[in-house]
């Protein structure tokens, strides 16, 4: 029998099927016998608007998401500081007790078993020095006294208070009342604590020893629980909402974005790829793209088919009029629809530059704690002079660190073009958890400074990784909101790294702090490997390596030397030198507890997420960027210059304040403006190898900063020291304003008529 050629009445199924798929107007579409297709959709508005349909129901996820988990989370962070505060308010006072009972039992057995020797305890020797020595090495102690039967006061120690003396010369001038009623009614400023002195167990008391606890130290102690808790709540929040965004993003509008970008191909009739990841149960987008690849996979199955009937049923005609129609239809079919029928392609996990975000905080928060107590742990291994003064030696780690930043940072590039950012991640975070590991195990400054030098070539290769996913990922149009992704990361670390290393430094100690750093590394390591998996995250073509010759070039520019030397280096020596150097060790010397240093340093990122943005709209009106950079210098060298008023730590605090609104203000303007004083170098050499110049010669002054405070610091002391460093930086600016304002005036008189 003959078979009749499969027409639009009669196709089999696959055809069907086919010929119901509308096209990319949104219409069905039907095939002409001659194999041309009309729409009935006229265009593709709707796909547009389904687009900014997901888009914005993707903002809208988001607005609902953050308000509802800002209310769990501060009723979660309220009750828990509720419950922490009145727990250690409950403990603190018996706490203080016990501790005044136990140091003035010690002593009270001391002095006993002078007296069971036959002295006197009139007659005792050193007792002054000796008293005062134990107060010393017991941190809270206001006062330590000996009195003797009848309450007078024999011994004390050195800064006992009038107020306590007169106190006691009160109750020794015959008023009837008990030590310890007799001082609780007539002095309320200090808690005392009176044990009596006894030559034996079974004696009568020959006096009594009274331990005295300043009544403010209970209320500091208090206090400081109260800003560390509030200070961990602070940082929850933004690591919240960190690992929030990315969740989000990520894991349901990113997805939710392919999905609808491949069922708007799938529109205009291309159904040559699936989505790659839909194993496991997962959620409803999973599902959803589960769904979607099985039916594009049937859709290939039964195109298949029809290809085999169409070869059977055109190879069983005789008709060539019926041939070419046959053919006519296929080939219509062809151009309509994109339908592999073996393999389908894998799209690649959906980029995001959110992808790196959390990783990267992680990374930098990992070394953003050290900042408040990596000097005095140098202190602590310090145990001989070398050849150093000690200031240079506590500045050594640092400096190897920036070193060890400025020499991998031109060759990281190139290894993550050619092996891509996860791979360059996962290499990076080796020496960097054996950096801080090795640190934790060290025993002297030699071994700090070699692992310190590990955890600088990981840092180093990991920052400029991530920097380049950015890069590759950004929008052409977007590259500077792509930046801000970035740096946004970086400076929501440098807000909660150093707090919350100061709090546990102060809580478990320097090595162990450094161990969780390693443990943070750790955890980006891992979540990089899994967020990177199937990306695209390295560039086709390598960038050339930076050349000597090209260096050279850049350098004989004398604004750009000008920038660098008036303005970009003296702010990374104010940086590294005062920041990271200076500051935790002078905290520490005017007393300052390390969770106090912590939130002090802590306060320059703050300064920079709220003034960046401020900065760049400042800097868009106002057009001068060499105002902006120049005045930034200046700003930030009058804020150090506060110490010379009063050397407190509100005056250094004052200093870390005013330094992070003056970089805010100068960093940004300042690429900027590398680019505009070296436009022909630019032309000429590509802006990334100006910049990567500009980049590395700048890094010098991260690295000679410690070194240069630490030898004023030799000279003058950590006051004077912080004043002169301001004063450099400061004069530095002035001169950059001035030689900027007459080399324009100059150009302006040149051009002018």
């Amino acid at each position: 029998m003959t078979q009749r050629p499969p027409g639009p009445a009669s196709a089999p199924a696959p055809v069907r099927a086919l010929s119901a798929i509308p096209e990319a107007g949104g219409g069905a579409a039907t095939l002409a016998p001659g194999g041309a297709g009309t729409e009935a959709g006229a265009s593709a508005g709707p796909g547009k608007a389904k687009a900014a349909r997901t888009t914005l129901a993707s903002r809208m996820l988001l607005v609902r998401l953050v308000p509802l988990t800002l209310v769990l989370l501060l009723g979660a962070l309220a009750t828990f500081s509720y419950i922490a505060v009145n727990a250690f308010e409950r403990e603190i006072l018996p706490e203080v007790d016990a501790k005044a009972q136990a140091v003035g039992q010690a002593v009270s057995e001391t002095i006993g078993k002078a007296i069971g020797h036959g002295i006197p305890l009139g007659r005792l020797v050193g007792m002054g020095p000796f008293l005062t020595d134990v107060q010393r090495n017991n941190v809270g102690l206001a006062y330590l006294l000996v009195t003797d039967t009848n309450n007078q006061v024999r011994y004390a120690t050195d800064d006992t208070p009038e107020g306590v003396l007169s106190t006691f010369d009160t109750i020794s001038g015959g008023n009837d009342v008990t030590v310890a009623e007799g001082f609780a009614r007539l002095q309320v400023d200090y808690r005392d604590t009176a044990i009596p002195i006894r030559a034996g167990p079974r004696e009568a008391p020959h006096g009594y020893l009274h331990v005295g606890v300043d009544a403010d130290y209970v209320t500091t102690q208090l206090m400081a629980i109260i800003y560390d808790i509030l200070t961990v709540a602070l940082v929850s929040l933004l690591v919240s909402f960190e690992f929030l965004l990315i969740l989000v993003v990520v894991f349901v509008t990113s997805p939710m974005r392919q999905v609808e970008a491949l069922m708007r191909r799938g529109q205009g009739g291309d159904f040559s790829v699936v989505l790659a990841s839909t194993g496991g149960h997962g959620d409803e987008v999973k599902q959803l793209g589960r769904a979607y690849n099985a039916i594009v996979r049937r859709l290939g199955d039964a195109y298949h088919e029809l290809l085999q009937d169409a070869d059977e049923v055109r190879a069983a005609q005789f008709d060539s009029g019926a041939i070419r129609r046959i053919e006519d239809i296929l080939g219509g079919l062809r151009r309509r629809f994109t339908i592999p029928t073996r393999e389908f392609r894998r799209a690649a996990a959906p980029s995001s530059l959110l992808r790196v975000r959390v990783p990267l905080f992680l990374f930098i928060f990992a070394e953003e704690m050290t900042r408040p107590f990596l000097p005095l742990y140098v202190r602590e291994l310090h145990t001989t002079t070398l050849w150093l003064d000690e200031a240079l030696v506590l500045a050594l780690p640092i400096s190897v660190f920036m070193l060890a930043i400025a020499i991998i940072t031109p060759f990281a590039g190139a290894w993550t073009d050619r092996l891509g950012t996860r791979r360059v991640f996962l290499i990076g975070a080796i020496p960097s958890v054996a950096g801080y590991l090795g640190a934790a195990l060290a025993q002297g400054v030699p071994d700090l400074l070699v692992w310190r030098a590990l955890s600088g070539f990981g840092y180093a290769v990991i920052y400029i990784a991530c920097q380049g996913y950015v890069a590759i990922h950004a929008d052409p149009g977007r590259r500077v909101s792509g930046m801000a992704t970035f740096m946004g990361a970086v400076f929501a670390a440098a807000i909660c790294g150093p707090s919350i290393g100061g709090i546990l430094a102060d809580r478990v100690g320097y090595a162990p702090t450094l161990v969780v750093s390693a443990g943070l590394v750790l955890v980006a390591a891992v979540l990089i490997h899994g967020l990177l998996s199937g990306t695209a995250d390295h560039q086709d073509t390598e960038r050339p390596p930076l050349r000597l010759r090209d260096m050279a070039l850049v350098l004989r520019n004398g604004r750009l030397l000008a920038l660098l030397l008036l303005s970009a280096i003296p702010a990374k020596i104010l940086l590294t030198g005062f920041l990271f150097y200076l500051a935790p060790l002078f905290l520490t010397d005017l007393g300052e507890s390390q969770s106090s240093v912590g939130r002090i340093i802590m306060v320059y990122g703050l300064m920079n997420v709220l003034v960046t943005p401020l900065a760049a709209r400042v800097a868009d009106r106002v057009g001068n960027l060499a105002l902006l950079v120049g005045g930034g210098a200046v700003l930030s060298g009058v804020g150090t210059l506060a110490i010379i008023l009063d050397q407190s730590a509100w005056m250094v605090a004052l200093a870390v304040f005013t330094m992070g609104i003056a970089h805010a203000l100068a960093i940004s303007p300042q690429l900027v403006l590398v680019q505009e004083v070296c436009a022909r170098e630019c032309r000429e050499l590509g802006q990334t190898t100006v910049l990567s110049v500009f980049r590395l010669i700048e890094r010098l002054g991260n690295v000679a900063g410690p070194f240069l405070v630490g030898t004023l610091v030799t000279l003058y002391g950590y006051g004077d020291a912080m004043a002169v460093t301001g004063l450099g930086v400061m004069v530095a600016g002035a001169i950059y304003l001035g030689l900027r304002v007459m080399t324009d005036d100059s150009r302006h008189r040149t051009v002018a008529p």
